[in-house]
């Protein structure tokens, strides 16, 4: 593996990635939505034991928050061509610190297909959980991107009762307050490798994606509802106006599960 994971801070059990090997993704219509918010709104989504990872924005502590949105698409498995499988997720990403350095817990990690029924979103739900002990949930998903000569120029995302979404790609290098260079912006917010699944009495499963260095252009909230997420903070307007929004048409993203 390419990659060794600094970890969680000591005192939780994590249950490591089974497969030995790669499984290669392409993540089709990548749309990552950002937030800062204050520390101390953010501790409250966390974990026991967990604290958030801090950068500075205009000479005040912020934390970081964001909404991956995008489309699974299977490519090769343990360096094998595979039939192209496509999955619609979106995953709730909090930034943490670890023993060193900072990563990624998913707070909550939603998938499907479009008209779902829920006779058969339940066994794969169950099955997600009992064989690779990652809690998902399936749900009916409309996941909509739009491409223009191979670039990504809008997307719309709908999971009922979870969020209602619509951005559209500006071209231009994303927005990144908080950060010096874009490119320290996208490389602390998007290329983190590390990522952990809360399972319960401080257990977690680890997800490790060392994948290449993004190459996302900005982009703008058109619509967003985000139910769950403004439920769980108790503030919605802390989502009404994202710190930065990255898009991208269909970054690789080798994966250890």
């Amino acid at each position: 593996m390419p990659f060794e994971p600094s970890g969680l801070p000591t005192g939780e059990h994590v249950v490591t990635p089974m497969l030995p090997f790669e499984v290669d993704l392409t993540l089709e219509g990548y749309t990552l939505i950002v937030f800062s918010l204050p520390p101390e709104r953010l501790q409250a989504l966390l974990p026991p034991g967990l604290e958030p990872a801090t950068t500075t924005l205009d000479g005040v502590e912020r934390a970081w928050l964001s909404i991956f949105l995008g489309r699974n698409v299977l490519r090769r498995i343990g360096g094998w061509p595979a039939l192209p499988f496509r999955l619609n997720q979106v995953n709730y990403r909090a930034y943490v610190r670890l023993r060193e350095g900072h990563g990624l817990v998913i707070l909550r990690s939603v998938v499907g297909f479009e008209r779902l029924p829920r006779a058969l979103a339940l066994p794969l739900e169950l099955s997600a959980r009992a064989f690779f002990k990652y809690p998902v949930e399936f749900a009916e998903f409309h996941f909509e991107p739009t491409f223009s000569e191979k670039h990504l120029v809008r997307v719309a995302a709908e999971v009922p009762g979870e969020l209602s979404v619509s951005v559209e790609s500006t071209g231009l290098e994303p927005e990144t307050p908080g950060f010096a260079l874009p490119k320290e912006a996208i490389a602390w917010l998007a290329d983190v490798p590390e990522a952990y699944f809360p399972l319960g009495h401080a257990d977690y499963r680890q997800l490790l994606s060392p994948h290449p260095p993004l190459a996302p252009t900005g982009g703008v909230l058109l619509r967003g509802k985000f139910d769950w997420l403004a439920e769980k903070l108790g503030d919605a307007r802390l989502l009404a106006h994202p710190t930065s929004i990255y898009m991208q048409a269909g970054p690789p993203f080798p994966v250890y599960v």
